[in-house]
């Protein structure tokens, strides 16, 4: 390399780190270095007074307000919120601390994605929360370093890199307490799906050791596509997670297909699955039955008490007062199947829907799903 490759490559070296230094120190203003200083002060030690927590980006908008002990999300009509998703975005923003002062030029603000988020465009994630006397409202903008993030208080103009990435979700339905239910499908006994039309199929265990389901009334010249595709079905309450909800029309959901399932030790779910907006919804009734009476006698049962329930009941209180609220039951749990119908119920009552489509498959399957083609 020549000595004048040398000047030049020197000379374009200076002229970067000059315009790097511009940009992450001539700009900032009053910003000085710290001691690690928190950006929102205070609020580890205020943390159990929070009762109001806002979310805010240029397009959506989540609120979740507490009650006592419990958590709820009013933009869906006040069904249960994920505590413990709230729980960490509130730890990781009290403990975040200042590592590095940035820009104060606010037409740099979208270099990081600090802009407020009522800003034409503005990219930033408005957090602001509540309680008592103490209040806090933070702008966090983009990752930086993979666990770090850049953030800036509303009513200052300087940015902050810190040393967290509050782990908040963007859609609403992500604040949700997603658990319905687990059924664990060794648990299964029978299963009936019936259609409007009267299609039915029904798949039974003489017990729970049997490896595959007996198939009732399969058509005539017909054969499984292969012997144990209905367990699929038995599983189809296993771990069952919302996609969306909402509550119970007033003019309630013409039913499309009703299963119901029952379980060895008499626990009986009847699912409802019906349509709106061209879209699967449904809802749950939970009882305990006899479980030992002939399968058309507990689907009968099973209907009465659906009927007798009504499909506008109102929601029942349902309080998440821990993390372990936000979890599916445990299959180990020594609870007495009268004690799952109670909880299912306090869950899901009043409410509509929207699983997982492959779930949502298995709830509503056909003959057709089931069975080898006429021309094999």
């Amino acid at each position: 390399m020549t000595s004048r490759s040398v000047k030049i490559l020197t000379i374009v070296v200076i002229v970067l780190f000059g315009a790097l230094f511009a940009l992450n120190t001539t700009d900032r203003g009053p910003l000085t270095p710290t001691d690690n200083e928190l950006i929102v002060p205070g609020l580890k030690d205020r943390l159990n007074e929070i009762d109001s927590v806002s979310i805010a980006s240029n397009d959506a908008r989540i609120s979740l307000v507490k009650d006592g002990d419990a958590w709820s999300v009013p933009e869906k009509s006040g069904y249960p919120a994920q505590v413990a998703t709230l729980r960490q975005v509130l730890l990781a923003i009290a403990d975040a601390r200042k590592v590095e002062a940035k820009t104060s030029n606010a037409e740099l603000y979208d270099r990081l994605g600090v802009q407020h988020p009522t800003e034409d465009g503005g990219s930033g994630t408005l957090v602001s929360a509540s309680g008592g006397d103490f209040a806090f409202a933070l702008i966090l903008g983009d990752v930086a370093q993979g666990d770090y993030r850049y953030a800036r208080q509303p009513d200052e103009t300087g940015s902050w890199l810190i040393d967290k990435n509050p782990p908040v979700p963007e859609e609403l339905n992500q604040w949700l307490l997603p658990g319905i239910m687990d059924l664990d499908a060794a648990r299964v006994q029978s299963v009936i799906i019936r259609h409007a039309d009267d299609e039915t199929i029904e798949i039974r265990k003489e017990n729970p050791d049997a490896t595959a389901f007996e198939v009732a009334g399969i058509p005539s010249g017909r054969e499984l596509s292969y012997p144990t595709i209905v367990n699929s079905i038995a599983g189809a309450l296993d771990k069952l997670t919302l996609d969306d909800v909402i509550p119970v029309p007033d003019a309630g959901m013409n039913a499309a297909t009703t299963t119901t399932f029952t379980t060895f030790d008499g626990l009986q779910i009847v699912v409802t699955i019906g349509s709106i907006d061209e879209q699967a919804w449904m809802s749950f009734e939970a009882s305990v039955v006899d479980a030992t009476a002939p399968a058309d006698a507990l689907q009968d049962e099973a209907e009465a008490e659906v009927a007798d329930a009504g499909e506008s009941a109102e929601p029942e209180s349902f309080e998440p007062v821990s993390d372990e609220a936000d979890q599916l039951p445990d299959p180990s749990d020594p609870r007495t199947p009268e004690d799952e119908a109670v909880t299912i119920k306090a869950r899901t009552g009043g409410w509509l829907y929207r699983v997982e489509e492959y779930k949502s498959d298995q709830l509503g399957r056909r003959w057709d799903d089931l069975l080898k083609a006429e021309s094999e």
